[in-house]
């Protein structure tokens, strides 16, 4: 269940990013408080709140899951928590003069990087590699 949750977040991360570079270029774009701005990022807030539970592979033995509580939040703290904690913070509520408010999405960017690692898992590289086999030969 997890996977297909985190293959929509990760598809998400990729469109909202360019939504808001879109933000960014176009001063005159309001980002406001749209039904569909709220939905995205309660998603990435709940998918940000999910990894504070999430088990994961210890990494001196490969084999070994940790399901501990207090080393699943250490992991997290000390990994990706401050690179999915900031694009969460509401940079909409902040005014400025002309809309300069905008140029804070560049922030939210961080997220694209999730996305791209999604696109460059060795899994979605072996369906296109099958899907070229079949269609060269």
């Amino acid at each position: 269940m997890y996977l297909a949750w985190n293959k929509m977040i990760c598809i998400l991360c990729l469109l909202s990013s360019f939504y808001f570079i879109s933000c960014c270029a176009n001063i005159h774009l309001l980002y406001d408080d749209k039904w569909e701005n709220v939905v995205c990022e309660t998603l990435f807030l709940l998918d940000f709140i999910t990894k504070f539970f999430l088990s994961f592979q210890d990494p001196k033995n490969q084999s070994n899951t940790v399901y501990d509580l207090e080393q699943i939040v250490t992991n997290y703290l000390n990994g990706d928590f401050l690179k999915e904690l900031i694009p969460l913070f509401p940079f909409y509520l902040f005014k400025w003069k002309r809309n300069r408010q905008n140029y804070f999405f560049i922030i939210k960017l961080i997220r694209v990087e999730r996305g791209i690692t999604f696109l460059n898992n060795q899994q979605q590289s072996n369906i296109f590699k099958d899907y070229q086999n079949m269609h060269l030969r």
